[in-house]
């Protein structure tokens, strides 16, 4: 099966999805958050950005070199954009996700958004999970991805987060990232391509052989959650983990090899 493009899964983001972005760089997160964005505003939606300062300038950089008038979008109340540590502060309690004030802040803010000048839609980005996380604390981050998932049921609203995470580091294989992961409905490409996908493949067929590859490749797209989209490069390597955990290292320290040689047109393929 050909995995989607990041381009298709955003162009056809449905209420109620709710998408995670991986990325390793702030530029391809850029690019990815502010095509996003763009979708919601050219279609006259309500447009909700919590990121952090850095990334908040990113993203109005590239839509504003796209010729998006974020001046006149953010004045109509229709771009609403926030700070993620200041909005995350004002709901966690002890370390935690605080369900009442979660629900006051953020469930507010996005009725009020979607309510103003009969809006066609609305939809959200978010990083505050993703301070979390880097922070350490993964039970509040995995709560917090759950408050945010009740809310978009309730608001038929689709929501993409985004984590700073290496797919071939041991922690996206970790189970509190699986927690995360299983809470969401795609996980998003992280590479341009399909480079990714061709350097976990070569990567398995030097070690385990061509003939073994394509055997297990049912296994692999039977072990897929069941309510989350993932491409294959990315259930091939959550399978690896799981499956063969003595050869997972070795495989994957290959596929990073062959994944950096792609990207950086050194290889054929």
């Amino acid at each position: 099966m050909v995995a989607a493009s990041w381009k298709e899964l955003l162009a056809r983001v449905r209420p109620r999805d709710h998408l995670l972005q991986l990325y390793e760089d702030d530029n391809t997160l850029s690019c990815r958050v502010s095509h996003y964005l763009r979708e919601g505003l050219d279609r006259g939606e309500a447009v909700v950005a919590i990121a952090t300062p850095a990334h908040r300038e990113a993203f109005e950089r590239r839509l504003k070199e796209e010729q998006v008038n974020i001046e006149r979008a953010v004045d109509q109340g229709q771009l609403i954009v926030l700070d993620a540590e200041e909005t995350l502060s004002q709901f966690m309690v002890d370390g935690r996700p605080d369900s009442e004030r979660f629900q006051a802040k953020i469930g507010t803010l996005l009725d009020r958004a979607a309510e103003k000048d009969s809006r066609p839609g609305l939809r959200a980005y978010g990083e505050m999970v993703d301070l979390l996380w880097r922070d350490g604390l993964l039970a509040a981050a995995v709560h917090l991805e759950q408050l945010w998932h009740r809310l978009l049921r309730r608001r038929a609203t689709p929501l993409l987060c985004a984590y700073r995470i290496d797919i071939f580091d041991e922690s996206f294989r970790e189970e509190s990232f699986q927690a995360v992961l299983a809470i969401h409905s795609h996980l998003m490409p992280v590479g341009h391509g399909d480079q990714l996908e061709k350097a976990v493949r070569r990567a398995m067929e030097e070690l385990l052989g061509r003939d073994q590859v394509e055997a297990l490749a049912p296994l692999i797209a039977a072990a897929q959650y069941p309510r989350v989209t993932l491409c294959p490069a990315e259930a091939a390597v959550i399978w690896l983990a799981r499956a063969l955990p003595r050869r997972s290292e070795e495989i994957l320290a290959r596929a990073r090899f062959h994944h950096a040689a792609l990207c950086a047109g050194t290889e054929v393929g």
